[in-house]
């Protein structure tokens, strides 16, 4: 039962007047001491308190920064709920956007327009990356008013700025040729055209292995992926069901995979140079920028002194480009949505649908342009045959 005490009214001219919230460490009370202008405001005061208590909010959380609220959050409701690249990726968002700004306030001090401030930062940039910021804003600071933390959630009614969205793209026909001529001499040729001609994501070609090869009806079976903790890959199912599918590996592939099973002892396809384990995220990255640089040279980079001045990639490329190239190829081979929806693993057909929508539209956009080029060369030719008439 709590125990309120007499109020007294003190030099200041407020009325005080405190609860006994637990007992310490040696025994003794705990109180939480409240005051007010006038006795019914203090009563108001109490009735909050008590009922904060009743709920049983931690006092000692009420005057928690929100950097130690955000670790918290994260220990009692997002490890619960997500997996573990989730977090880091969370940890990453706060530590790099959020933290810096308002990490040192307390949780309850934070108002509406500081917040905003951390979203205008974000004009003009990533329009994937600003979604999650506001993400992890509004979740904790949500989960603080549910805790009686903060008196409301001061990220409720944020404005995402205007930002932009990275093209997912498919290669030209210059950059495939290019891709394919890089790829016969670079040490991640097998790991681009991996991901180029079976439709893989970066995280699924990780954990792949030889048994995963059927060498003797040319089909490679996708059945996990990989998520990075710390730098270091582990193992894991797919994310979704529709993730796991057998893909035809294209004759060209499967060249490349017979010589380098010969040559490859661990059980694994692709390896760290100097390892048998799975690549890191930091070999990932290496690896691809230096193929992307190869590429770059051999599609006309201007170098000086063997550095890159003037790049030649139009929009940059990414991996992903790879497996859009691979949907790309699936709507010009005719190749039916059902089954590009399986073959690209994807769990809703809506996403393969706006993809092939896509392609369609650039299609009908190209072939306008042709219709256009076509009617008027026949235009200037029927008035030049006129003008000679």
């Amino acid at each position: 039962m709590i125990a309120v005490a007499r109020y007294k009214k003190g030099v200041d001219g407020n009325y005080r007047a405190s609860i006994v919230i637990g007992r310490t460490s040696s025994g003794g009370q705990r109180r939480k001491t409240v005051k007010a202008k006038t006795v019914r405001e203090l009563e108001r005061k109490l009735a909050e308190l008590k009922e904060r208590y009743n709920r049983g909010m931690d006092f000692d959380a009420a005057k928690a920064t929100v950097g130690q609220w955000a670790d918290r959050w994260i220990e009692l409701y997002k490890k619960p709920t997500v997996g573990a690249s989730t977090i880091e990726n969370t940890r990453s968002i706060l530590n790099k956007h959020i933290l810096p700004r308002i990490g040192h306030l307390a949780v309850g001090d934070v108002r509406q327009f500081q917040l905003q401030e951390i979203m205008n930062l974000q004009s003009g940039k990533s329009k994937s990356n600003t979604v999650k910021i506001h993400g992890v804003l509004k979740q904790m600071f949500d989960k603080a008013k549910q805790g009686g933390l903060s008196p409301d959630n001061p990220a409720e009614f944020l404005e995402i700025p205007k930002t932009v969205t990275n093209p997912r793209r498919s290669l030209t026909l210059a950059e495939r040729d290019a891709v394919i001529a890089v790829c016969q001499k670079h040490r991640a040729g097998t790991w681009v055209l991996m991901m180029l001609m079976c439709g893989l994501r970066r995280g699924e070609t990780i954990p792949l292995s030889w048994n995963d090869v059927n060498f003797e009806t040319g089909m490679l079976t996708v059945d996990k992926s990989a998520e990075f903790i710390s730098n270091v890959a582990h193992a894991k199912a797919t994310k979704t069901n529709s993730g796991v599918r057998t893909i035809p590996i294209p004759p060209p592939l499967m060249v490349r995979l017979i010589a380098e099973k010969a040559e490859n002892k661990s059980s694994l396809i692709f390896t760290p140079a100097k390892s048998d384990g799975m690549l890191t995220e930091t070999n990932c990255k290496r690896l691809w920028s230096s193929f992307y640089r190869e590429l770059d040279i051999a599609m006309g980079a201007q170098l000086y002194r063997n550095q890159i001045i003037k790049t030649s990639l139009r929009d940059g490329i990414t991996p992903h480009a790879l497996r859009h190239t691979f949907a790309t190829d699936l709507f010009e081979m005719g190749v039916d949505l059902k089954t590009a929806q399986y073959l690209l693993g994807h769990a809703d057909i809506k996403t393969t649908a706006n993809i092939y929508t896509h392609m369609r539209d650039e299609m009908l956009s190209e072939t306008q342009k042709k219709f256009e080029e076509f009617y008027e060369r026949g235009t200037r030719g029927e008035q030049k045959r006129r003008k000679i008439l």
